[in-house]
C-alpha cells in the first residue's frame, strides 16, 4: 500500500483518508485526491476492500448496542454528579443567623 498526499494526481482506485477515516473512490485512469497537502491517503487494493467491508460491518453491528449503553450510563452519571454537587454546595452554606428578640 502506498501513501499519497491530498491534491496529488493518482491512478484510479480506492483511497483511505487516514485522518478522517473515510474512503474516496476515484474512477477512471487518473484523478486528483481531495484536500490539501496536510491530508494523507493510503491506496487500498480492491480485493482487500472486499474482505474488510464485511468485517467492518460486523464490528459495527456488534458494538452499536454497546455504544448506546455507554452513552446512557454516561448521561445518568453526569446527572447524578450534578445533583450531588448541588447537594454538597447546599450543605456547605451557612444558615442565616437567627434574630434575637
Amino acid at each position: 500500500m502506498l501513501t499519497h498526499r491530498g491534491g496529488s494526481t493518482v491512478k484510479g482506485g480506492f483511497y483511505w483518508n487516514v485522518k478522517a477515516w473515510s474512503l474516496h473512490p476515484l474512477s477512471g485512469e487518473r484523478g486528483v485526491l481531495p484536500g490539501g497537502e496536510e491530508l494523507r491517503y493510503v491506496k487500498v487494493p480492491a480485493l482487500l476492500l472486499l474482505v474488510l467491508a464485511p468485517v467492518m460491518g460486523g464490528l459495527y453491528v456488534m458494538f452499536l448496542p454497546c455504544i448506546g449503553f455507554v452513552l446512557v450510563f454516561r448521561f445518568l452519571l453526569e446527572k447524578a454528579g450534578v445533583t450531588l454537587a448541588k447537594a454538597v454546595a447546599g450543605a456547605r452554606e451557612e444558615p442565616a443567623p437567627k434574630k434575637s428578640r
